[in-house]
């Protein structure tokens, strides 16, 4: 049983949809009984540009950030890819709707501002060409306090996560191992360097911090570039004011170019990490990719991690399933960002029923190009920034409850 595809009955009213900031669908009911309802699409919503001309590329949730009910959606080609960020928020009805807007304080050089995107609570980081852009909220205004600036030793061109009380930076740099940057967040909001993570294996081709996930004392690193690209993530856990090395998770089937890795997820009991060029003997005949990716999900035993669970799409004419993970209350999701034959990108969604992830569904997809993907308890929000026709953008979120 794989899951089911249901993109494809809604992308002509999605699309119609797109000058609106927001939008209320009807639910959706999957064949099989599951529960997964599409609540809303979502798009820039600031207008086209002067009547007559098409719509600008804006590539409107190429990033997204989504804690409980805060999210925000990156848009790093806005107005000639200067870039910004939308945030919108669901109120106690479960209604969303557009309740701010981040900008940088000085847009003098700076470029793909919104690539990356981190928000939790009152605090929010936003990557761009310059840095990491730190926001603060006071009241029902956004305010950036500070700007950490990316250098040739730190370009800052990995991931970004927050918890609580800190903030994760990777960095990437070509000739050096990557790092993870963890800065403390004071009072006003700003952040001050205490921790650097360096590589483990010390190997500039390993992209440790490409991919970052944090939850409840854990830290999970992607390094997918580690030993030939066979991939592997490394898990750090707190214990007072310091971080330390717990377990290197490697996929036990894996092997060289699976890129095991690129995607990384955490939550209290589960770790899901993605495979995307993992092969599986694809029909070349009938699909023109010559791997279909895979997601390994791990469970805790006594302290360790082990491999759990290995989640596979399709039986063939799919391309880099894996790409992108994501684990909230119950529930995964994975894309993949092209399958045969309209090369469209697809979302699968599973429901951990006892220890195991059951495919349930399929999410937002039909668009060329990735789907982007952040889950939080039972909320999906699935980011389409490569929109068939124009690029513009928009986002689909789903209730999964």
């Amino acid at each position: 049983m794989f899951p089911h595809r249901i993109g494809h009955h809604v992308i002509g009213v999605v699309f119609l949809l797109l000058s609106s900031s927001l939008t209320i669908a009807q639910a959706q009911q999957l064949s099989d009984g599951s529960s997964v309802r599409l609540v809303a699409t979502i798009s820039a919503g600031d207008g086209s540009g002067p009547s007559g001309t098409s719509p600008p590329t804006l590539f409107f949730g190429a990033a997204l950030s989504l804690h409980r009910r805060e999210l925000a959606v990156g848009m790093p080609a806005y107005d000639h890819e200067i870039g910004r960020v939308a945030l919108f928020g669901r109120d106690q009805a479960g209604n969303w709707s557009r309740v701010g807007t981040l900008d940088p304080a000085d847009r003098t050089q700076v470029f793909e501002f919104g690539r990356r995107v981190a928000i939790r609570g009152d605090e929010a980081l936003v990557a761009s060409s310059r840095g990491v852009h730190v926001f603060r909220q006071y009241g029902n205004q956004w305010r950036q306090v500070q700007l950490v600036p990316a250098t040739a030793a730190a370009p800052l061109e990995g991931d970004l996560a927050l918890s609580e009380d800190e903030a994760f930076v990777g960095t990437s740099v070509a000739a050096e191992p990557g790092q993870v940057r963890i800065f403390a967040i004071d009072r006003l909001g700003r952040l001050r360097l205490h921790r650097v993570i360096e590589s483990p294996a010390g190997d500039p081709a390993d992209e440790f911090g490409s991919r970052l996930s944090v939850a409840d004392g854990k830290l999970l690193v992607g390094a997918p570039g580690d030993s030939a690209a066979r991939g592997a993530a490394y898990l750090f856990e707190h214990h007072g004011s310091h971080w330390f090395e717990r377990q290197k998770l490697i996929a036990i089937d894996g092997k060289a170019g699976d890129s095991f890795g690129v995607s990384v997820a955490v939550s209290d009991d589960v770790i899901a990490i993605g495979a995307p060029r993992a092969a599986r003997d694809p029909d070349q005949f009938f699909c023109f990719v010559g791997y279909s990716g895979a997601v390994y999900t791990f469970e805790r035993h006594r302290g360790t991690w082990f491999e759990h669970q290995t989640l596979l799409g399709p039986p063939k004419c799919t391309e880099s399933f894996g790409d992108q993970v994501a684990l909230g209350r119950r529930w995964l999701a994975t894309s993949t960002p092209t399958s045969f034959p309209l090369y469209d990108g697809s979302t699968f969604i599973y429901q951990q029923q006892g220890r195991e992830f059951v495919p349930i569904g399929g999410g937002a997809g039909s668009e060329t190009g990735p789907a982007i993907l952040a889950l939080s308890g039972s909320t999906l929000v699935v980011g389409l920034p490569f929109d068939r026709f124009f690029s513009t953008g928009y986002a689909v979120i789903y209730e999964l409850e």
